[in-house]
């Protein structure tokens, strides 16, 4: 008889199939049961009411941060393994010193992302480094060396940043994936720009066949997210033989060495990218993916044995760790609610501004909202989690701060 497993995982992963690669081989192993949700940090959520109270032998939380705490009150378990995911990890919290950390001290973590493993390792985690693969695919065409594909997915990596990429390059020909993060603003082709090359556009394609054909007309591949959990879009890409263009960040540089298997940038200042043979970094991307792709068919077995193995965790580290979770722990009785100043409102038009000359602050969005049906979206800024954006339309409007008491 199999194990029981409940699987904790965003919404949003259900409709992309992105975690389909994990689910694989822990089904294996164990009878798993998904709950899905879209995570509101300010309030226990209603997802928990959907749990049966029933008892797990791993509790496996994918990207997610729920309280452990107030999950034990809905169900119990005897192992815990979290998957966190580096974007969130450096954009929002930046480094372990947020309280919630104190409740995965026991965890096992599987990590995709090596700089942020020797992070967990450095502060007394049990973390465990594995390098995910995707299948490379052999019979896909070359594609256009003039040609370029771009996703643009947040507002600060734009049409701006490609064009000054690429100046060196004679790129003929454009596509334009508009298919932007909640929260997001695009941001069009410049007017002066439009006839001087041939420019096609999409927003989100019937199936990923669709999009991956399409993206297979051209050799240029363009990733536009700071950095990335793991990477699957710009994996993918690689996989397909194409040349990866991505910032200088976690996962990216993990896997593109800059000039032979890809080129990285610096997000806040790029500069143009120096001329070079496309087609052997192509081929070069090709032998790279293949080789990994055989090194990660043998190692991806040893994950699904960790999730029933006690977290080796460094008693001392965490001892350091526990006296910045006590003194950032906020102190919030049950019958009240945070105060919030009413001079810390304030209009943040001014903003949108600042992301059309790429100088924007880096937030990460933690939620959807609804008012009088019109979507909006909050998100945190990466100094603590003091001062939250609410966006309507892709346009940082307000801004409220929370201030700590002197």
């Amino acid at each position: 008889m199999k194990q029981t497993l409940l699987f904790i995982g965003h919404d949003f992963h259900r409709h992309t199939k992105s975690n389909r690669f994990i689910l694989d081989l822990i089904e294996k192993k164990f009878d798993v049961e998904i709950c899905s949700f879209v995570p509101d940090y300010g309030e226990n959520g209603s997802w928990l009411s959907s749990l049966k109270r029933k008892h797990y032998d791993v509790v496996l939380c994918w990207q997610l941060m729920p309280s452990i705490r107030v999950l034990r009150q809905f169900c119990s378990f005897d192992f815990g393994v979290f998957f966190p995911m580096a974007d969130y990890y450096y954009r929002a919290q930046k480094d372990v010193t947020a309280p919630i950390w104190r409740e995965y001290q026991d965890f096992q973590i599987i990590s995709f992302s090596r700089k942020m493993h020797e992070d967990l390792i450095a502060n007394g985690f049990s973390s465990h480094y594995f390098q995910y693969f995707p299948k490379p695919e052999e019979t896909v065409p070359d594609g256009d060396p003039d040609s370029v594909f771009f996703w643009q997915r947040v507002s600060h990596i734009n049409i701006y940043t490609l064009l000054t990429l690429l100046k060196n390059y004679g790129i003929r020909h454009l596509h334009i994936h508009k298919a932007v993060d909640p929260g997001e603003t695009y941001i069009p082709l410049p007017y002066e720009y439009q006839g001087q090359m041939n420019v096609s556009y999409s927003s989100w394609f019937e199936n990923k066949e669709e999009m991956l054909k399409c993206m297979d007309q051209s050799a240029l591949y363009v990733a536009s997210r700071y950095c990335e959990g793991i990477g699957m879009s710009f994996l993918e890409a690689m996989a397909h033989g194409r040349c990866v263009i991505a910032p200088n960040e976690t996962t990216f540089n993990e896997y593109i060495e800059h000039g032979k298997t890809g080129f990285l940038f610096e997000p806040s200042a790029p500069k143009p990218l120096p001329k070079q043979e496309i087609r052997t970094i192509q081929k070069n991307t090709r032998d790279f993916i293949s080789k990994g792709y055989r090194e990660w068919e043998k190692k991806r077995e040893e994950i699904v044995p960790l999730f029933t193995q006690k977290a080796e965790k460094d008693s001392r580290m965490i001892q350091k760790l526990a006296t910045i979770w006590l003194r950032r722990e906020p102190e919030v009785s049950a019958n009240s609610a945070p105060q919030v100043p009413s001079s810390s409102l304030c209009v943040k038009v001014k903003k949108y501004v600042d992301i059309l000359r790429n100088r924007s602050e880096i937030y990460h969005n933690i939620g959807e909202k609804r008012f009088c049906g019109i979507r909006y979206f909050l998100k945190m800024e990466r100094n603590d989690g003091k001062r939250i954006l609410i966006f309507f339309f892709g346009i940082p409007l307000l801004s409220v701060e929370f201030l700590e008491e002197n």
